[in-house]
């Protein structure tokens, strides 16, 4: 009898531990796809919010780098330094500049072209 009572406990228990490994599955599936469908949705916003872009060698550009100074204000102080020249196209996304004038003693960066903008020359201005 108490085999018997024994074998029913043990079928129970494998149902039960049957059960919670297939709702602990489902779960997991659930939790992917919802992350599949956030990353999306967060992709879609954030190439919505930052234009591509691309520069060609040759093209003047300024670049933003971090200008921290203790007791001086982040907001008013340069944020983009330049012009520099694109040498070459590293990367998809990256570029080597180099300060002008280009030659020996000219100084190159490997820069990201989020950090870079165009940079568009001033009409000099001509005084009557």
């Amino acid at each position: 009898m108490d085999d018997m009572f024994l074998t029913a406990e043990k079928d129970s228990l494998q149902t039960g531990s049957k059960a919670y490994l297939e709702a602990a599955e489902d779960a997991r599936r659930l939790a992917r796809q919802s992350i599949v469908s956030s990353q999306r949705l967060q992709k879609l916003v954030y190439d919505s919010q930052h234009p591509d872009r691309e520069f060609q060698v040759g093209d003047l550009v300024l670049v933003r780098k971090p200008n921290r100074k203790i007791g001086l204000a982040e907001k008013l102080m340069q944020k983009y330094f330049g012009p520099y020249q694109v040498i070459e196209r590293t990367s998809a996304v990256n570029y080597r500049v180099s300060t002008l004038p280009v030659g020996a003693d000219a100084t190159t960066d490997i820069v990201h072209s989020s950090r870079m903008k165009p940079y568009d020359q001033r009409a000099p201005e001509v005084l009557v």
